[in-house]
């Protein structure tokens, strides 16, 4: 995908001008009711400072930020309404999409749920999707959870839940509102889809304790026992916290295996001269 740019164009100021939103910007769940309170609030206190951000005649960023203003001059206040227009790369949708998940994904606290259901609602491929918001190119499960920052069973997740809220809307509102894990809406949309369906048993999880080998046969046989349970360990950092952190543990391990190599190439020929003395 294309880095998301930027035209810079004079502020439009003048009156708060009627707006709609764009279905990329309806993909966010809105800010909570104290959010908004603060942010209306220091809207009438310092003015508008960042502009409401306009693709394709619409709201692509600052949904909250319009409805302040909306509110502040219905109530009487003097509001300097300030626009920009989002180009992109063209005005191309690939660049629209990323924007929106810089600046709300990142920019607010959404839990690894949201970020996902989110994503899922961008999925417009043969995958599936929120068939609601049209665009121009086709975008996969693994270009969404990528974006969002979380892993792409997630997004299968939560594409689960978002296509099957005509007939259970409450999970997916539970997960917007960041009440329930995606996971666990999931697994409630397959149970009420086949009620004898029953999930995976997890593997048991066990105490790692690491008994020193006393032969070649024997190190291997720990160091993949221990590999596995690594890659269990990353597995769950996953599903419990985010993919973001689940990649900065790995790359951080990654990082720690190959200093240990550049170690033990060190020490290889020391350990050869060693031999051949012996010899």
């Amino acid at each position: 995908m294309t880095t998301p740019t930027t035209v810079e164009t004079k502020p439009d100021l003048k009156k708060v001008p009627d707006l709609t939103l764009h279905p990329l910007c309806e993909i966010i769940p809105p800010c909570t009711d104290k959010e908004f309170k603060e942010l209306k609030e220091d809207i009438k206190k310092n003015g508008l400072q960042m502009p409401i951000k306009i693709f394709e005649t619409k709201i692509l960023d600052g949904r909250s930020r319009y409805k302040a203003c909306v509110e502040l001059e219905k109530e009487g206040h003097s509001v300097e309404f300030r626009k920009e227009h989002f180009t992109g790369n063209a005005g191309n949708a690939n660049a629209a999409i990323e924007y929106v998940i810089s600046m709300n994904v990142k920019r607010r606290h959404l839990s690894a749920s949201q970020r996902a259901l989110v994503a899922a609602r961008l999925v417009t491929s043969t995958l599936g999707g929120d068939r609601s918001v049209k665009l121009p190119t086709e975008i996969t499960q693994a270009d969404v959870a990528k974006l969002a920052g979380v892993a792409t069973k997630m997004v299968t997740d939560a594409k689960a839940v978002w296509d099957y809220r005509e007939k259970k809307p409450e999970l997916a509102k539970q997960v917007l509102d960041g009440e329930v894990a995606v996971n666990k809406a999931a697994e409630e949309v397959r149970k009420h889809k086949d009620p004898n369906n029953k999930p995976p048993v997890p593997k048991p999880k066990t105490t790692v304790e690491y008994i020193t080998p006393h032969n070649g046969k024997s190190a291997l046989g720990a160091y993949s026992l221990l590999e596995e349970h690594l890659l269990d360990a990353l597995q769950d950092v996953n599903d419990k916290s985010s993919f973001t952190h689940a990649g900065e543990y790995a790359e951080a391990t990654i990082k720690k295996l190959q200093e240990k190599l550049n170690q033990l190439n060190e020490l290889q020929p020391e350990e050869e001269e060693k031999q051949q003395a012996a010899a």
